[in-house]
């Protein structure tokens, strides 16, 4: 490398670091526009960056320069069966090239330990209990690694290719979809579930260490920081992994996704590994993540002190249990967050049959709108209809209030419900809306705010009213007429107009707002769908 050359890339390698994580990717980007080379050069300085800390930032450039300088002599050598390819990047322990195996004749990625860090005891350890813990586990999500070998002076890994990319790389193009981000989760937590099962916690679960393939399969990458526990049962024809535990009082991690006790420098168990999902998730819903400060001191504060703005801030869309399980997952008292991984991958996987639910109703609803009813017509004869049977609204309070939540249990006291009509929890849990009764009718909507306690009057018409997903607007009735209310500014629009006594009692919605589901009185009792605008 040229001194010029190595300017350029410590130029470049200094803004990328002053940025967030999640900013740097679009800023490589920028800055190295069409030079891969380049690009990789410094993504190398930023790994060791990351791996070495702040406090050892000199020690972390020094050494990576010698690795940049070695890349090209690595590029075309012979190692072992493998026929170095080129540079793919760097991993949590080395460096990493796309190889040629020449004895399957198979692609496989190459992670190489620099000869420098084999003088590094602890360094050598990491290496090959990454490559241990994972090749223990033999499960869809989680790479596999082919072979653990040694050439010379030069300790290698060889692992299945993955062709994709990585999900920092995914997330700093653009914002991903709700219902692709729940399905990385659910693939993410069934590998975790598979590892915890064999009494592995990975410590450093982080859209780096996420690789999507092509199909949108996906695998996690670098067991480097892996704590072994004890396994549940083992299988005598395996040898049996080595038990190693880091003393109380040493970070190790990515500090964006640290969990409390991890930042702590506490024990850890495989909680802090739902914790860092719940951070990942958090930032593929929201486009950011949970913690952002200027410094890892900065981040690490706001993790120990700090609860991170509702999902609903930033994602208005975003489905009210989507919120619940986020926040579930990132409670700071991890006896009060998800005991099991498989706890949080349930609770995933039945999220994603319902967007998927919706996302297949939504495919078959005609391209007709809410607008082309308010005339009075009756719905048009194209509109579906369903047995209200299959639609159960159920109101989230009990759900909400016992999972994620229940260290509040108790706390408020209970709102007088006595004269009380059709109430409805919002989805975030806060507020109770209903109707007051008097003499028997309804007469207007009033919203109960269970942190301050306090009543406030919406309309003084209207009943039946349903929360929209942003804990914000409501839906209501009256003589006829679907309303929508905005319950802060307390604008008040019609939504939809038919004759009077012909809508029925039934209205709920879609998790992301855009269907709503009502009972229309015509020649029978049924379950309209209709889009809102």
């Amino acid at each position: 490398m040229t001194p010029e050359r190595w300017q350029q890339v410590k130029q470049i390698f200094q803004s990328a670091i002053e940025r967030p994580p999640d900013e740097r990717d679009a800023f490589l980007a920028r800055a190295c526009q069409d030079n891969h080379a380049l690009r990789s050069e410094v993504e190398s300085l930023i790994s060791s960056h990351d791996q070495a800390g702040d406090s050892i930032e000199a020690m972390a450039v020094e050494a990576a320069t010698e690795m940049l300088a070695n890349d090209r002599a690595i590029v075309g050598k012979q190692i072992g069966h493998y026929q170095v390819l080129s540079r793919i990047g760097r991993g949590g322990m080395g460096e990493v090239f796309l190889a040629q195996d020449t004895s399957l004749g198979r692609k496989v990625a190459l992670k190489l330990l620099p000869a420098d860090f084999t003088r590094n005891e602890e360094r050598l350890r990491r290496f090959r209990q990454e490559a241990r813990a994972a090749s223990s586990l033999n499960h869809p999500n989680i790479l596999t690694i082919h072979e653990i070998g040694q050439e010379d002076s030069l300790h290698f890994m060889a692992t299945e290719y993955v062709n994709g990319e990585t999900l920092r790389q995914h997330i700093a193009r653009a914002r991903m979809a709700l219902g692709q981000a729940v399905y990385v989760a659910v693939q993410v937590a069934s590998a975790l579930s598979a590892a915890h099962e064999a009494g592995i916690i990975h410590r450093d679960i982080k859209p780096e260490n996420i690789m999507l393939r092509t199909d949108g399969y996906v695998k996690v990458l670098d067991f480097g920081l892996a704590k072994l526990t004890e396994p549940k049962a083992i299988d005598t024809a395996v040898p049996t992994l080595p038990k190693v535990a880091t003393e109380p009082g040493v970070v190790m991690g990515t500090v964006s996704y640290m969990s409390p006790e991890q930042a702590r420098g506490l024990a850890v168990d495989t909680r802090t590994d739902i914790w860092s999902l719940g951070v990942m998730l958090y930032e593929m819903a929201a486009g950011r993540q949970p913690f952002e400060g200027e410094t890892a001191s900065d981040v690490m504060a706001l993790i120990l002190q700090k609860e991170p703005l509702p999902l609903a801030h930033s994602t208005p869309e975003v489905p009210g249990e989507l919120q619940r399980i986020v926040r579930k997952a990132l409670h700071k008292d991890k006896d009060e967050r998800y005991q099991t991984i498989k706890d949080l991958l349930i609770d995933l996987r039945n999220l994603r049959k319902e967007l998927e639910l919706e996302a297949e109703m939504e495919r078959s609803l005609p391209p007709a709108s809410i607008s082309a009813m308010r005339s009075g017509q009756s719905a048009p004869a194209t509109a579906h209809s369903t047995s209200s049977a299959e639609y159960i609204v159920t109101p989230p309070s009990s759900k909400s209030r016992s999972h994620g939540q229940s260290s509040r249990r108790g706390y408020y006291p209970q709102c007088d419900l006595i004269g009380w009509g059709a109430w409805s929890w919002s989805p975030d849990g806060r507020k109770l809306a209903g109707n007051k009764l008097r003499a028997g009718a309804l007469h207007g909507i009033l919203v109960y705010s269970l942190e301050t306690q306090h009543y406030e009057k919406l309309t003084d018409f209207g009943g039946m009213p349903v929360w929209l997903s942003d804990s914000r607007r409501l839906l209501f009735q009256n003589q006829g007429k679907l309303y929508l209310i905005d319950s802060q500014s307390k604008k008040v629009r019609e939504v939809l107009s038919v004759a009077p006594n012909k809508l029925g009692l039934g209205v709920t919605r879609s998790r992301d707002d855009r269907l709503i589901y009502l009972s229309l009185v015509t020649t029978e009792a049924d379950i309209w769908m209709m889009t809102l605008e």
